[in-house]
């Protein structure tokens, strides 16, 4: 009901044999003004005057009159046979007919017939559509606790020891500076209540193979490969404070059908559900569902992605980079080898698509009203820190030329020098050359045309852009930050969504990302 499929309702109560839920099937069709289900249900369950008023109603009238004589409904016979205007339909009656009952069905799912208890099932639209985290309160959250946390040690002991000891050996009191932090209010003592297992000669049923992976990892990758989809945006909610689950939908979709496979059985059995597994097997206790998104496919999107970009396909490039940091969320670290390349990632993709989004931008300026501009954001290209040295040589490139041609002359020399004290190994052999002579011209002139908001004489790593205006932040300007890709923002943007990644609410307080687990 919940997914308005009427018709497949109603299947299901007739093979269950619960008529009463059948008959409010067909009231309910009946307020939707929907013919073909009204007389459906009504068929179902055997109640002939409604199919007799439902052919009445639709203007079948012969149809009615014949349905009403087999089953021998007097009582509409009399005005049915008036529209008739004569014409007998006896002889289109077999000798042979009788009234047809829905059967009984042999084997009910439970004692209380009208009362079983199937499970109600959302779909995965209905999840996306009711997860809506923009106007959820703080008061409104409960307390995370993660499954997979382990309470930190917090006994002294170690190589504290050594650091916390007076020189004469002796221990060292802690200073009241710290304040009274023993004094809490703790509610007593907790006591751990035993308990005592049950036995019996009544089997159980064993744990499911996602219950399995979920009692050694409650990742969100482990919960989209369970199908608990609800659980993983709430979880993502408080890691990264998930803003906009829209993107993730076709991804969790894909993550989840890449664990599943399916063993055909016996004829007219269905087929058997399993999970594809990357460690362990059916009957271990320690497993863990099959990764879509690993590193290595991470990866292997951005470098394709920083190949597009330098062919000059920007749009290309920044579809895929977004991509590839929209996924990383649903990936997993087998150590923190992995992990740190994850963390990594992250960083290089926020970089390249900040870098990519300044350039399409700047494309779209008007070249003729929009001249200074044009020039200081090639020049902020400059300022983004790309993995690839080719790329940043490309940038200064890119800025030198704009802003020779703009006859910003003075911001063009800064940018030729930084290219002539560079080293960019076989790129330099086209690179150099031409910003010895560029330099040359612009020492020449030695004045800028257009004003911009860019010192060429500062220094490029003091330079701190915001990338929700392109603007860079001044000395008194407060930051925040996206908590997931953590790309910084003005105050003015707090609260908004975030442009890089697409996902989180910028300046949300969260718990961060968690890729392995502790």
């Amino acid at each position: 009901q919940r997914t308005k499929n009427f018709d497949s309702l109603s299947f299901l109560y007739l093979i269950t044999g619960n008529t009463t839920k059948l008959k409010k099937m067909l009231k309910i069709a009946e307020m939707r003004n929907d013919v073909m289900s009204r007389f459906n249900n009504a068929l179902m369950l055997g109640a002939v005057e409604e199919r007799v008023k439902i052919l009445a109603e639709m203007g079948q009238v012969p149809l009615a009159a014949l349905t009403a004589k087999s089953h021998g409904l007097t009582e509409f016979l009399d005005k049915l046979e008036e529209q008739l205007q004569g014409s007998d339909i006896s002889a289109a009656i077999p000798p042979n007919a009788r009234l047809l009952m829905p059967p009984v069905p042999l084997v009910r799912p439970a004692d209380k017939g009208d009362d079983a208890n199937w499970p109600l099932l959302k779909s995965v639209k209905q999840i996306f559509e009711k997860t809506t985290f923009e106007n959820v309160s703080a008061s409104q959250e409960t307390p995370f606790v993660d499954a997979s946390e382990v309470p930190e040690d917090t006994e002294i002991g170690g190589g504290w020891g050594d650091d916390l000891n007076s020189p004469t050996g002796g221990p060292v009191a802690v200073g009241a500076d710290w304040g009274d932090m023993d004094d809490l209010d703790l509610g007593g003592e907790v006591v751990e209540e035993a308990v005592v297992e049950e036995k019996g000669a009544s089997l159980t049923m064993g744990d499911t193979l996602q219950t399995k992976w979920l009692r050694k990892r409650r990742l969100v990758c482990d919960l989209v490969a369970a199908g608990e989809f609800e659980e993983a945006l709430s979880l993502l909610k408080k890691r990264i404070g998930l803003m906009n689950p829209d993107p993730l939908e076709p991804l969790f979709k894909e993550a989840y059908w890449a664990t599943c496979s399916a063993l055909p059985s016996l004829p007219q059995a269905p087929s058997l559900n399993l999970p594809v597994l990357s460690e362990g097997h059916f009957k271990s206790r320690e497993l863990s569902p099959m990764l879509l998104f690993t590193s290595k496919t991470i990866v292997a999107k951005v470098r394709e992605a920083q190949r597009l970009l330098t062919q000059g396909k920007f749009g290309e490039g920044l579809s895929l980079l977004q991509y590839a940091l929209q996924v990383i969320p649903l990936s997993a670290a087998k150590d923190s080898a992995e992990e740190k390349v994850l963390v990594e990632m992250i960083e290089v993709c926020r970089e390249y698509v900040n870098f990519t989004r300044l350039e399409v931008a700047r494309k779209r300026l008007n070249p003729q009203t929009e001249v200074a501009r044009n020039v200081e954001m090639a020049a902020y290209l400059t300022c983004c820190k790309v993995q690839s040295k080719f790329h940043h040589g490309l940038a200064l490139k890119l800025a030198m030329t704009t802003s020779f041609r703009m006859q910003n002359f003075v911001t063009a020399a800064s940018f030729a020098r930084r290219l002539i004290q560079g080293s960019w190994g076989d790129q330099g052999a086209t690179l150099v050359p031409q910003a010895r002579q560029v330099l040359a011209q612009s020492e020449k002139n030695a004045t800028d045309a257009h004003p911009i908001n860019f010192d060429p004489r500062g220094n490029v790593e003091d330079v701190k852009l915001c990338v929700g205006s392109f603007t860079p932040f001044a000395a008194t300007d407060a930051v925040v930050n996206c908590p997931y890709c953590s790309s910084p923002y003005k105050q003015q943007f707090k609260g908004k969504l975030c442009q890089a990644c697409g996902l989180s609410e910028i300046g949300a307080n969260t718990l961060g990302i968690q890729l392995f687990p502790l």
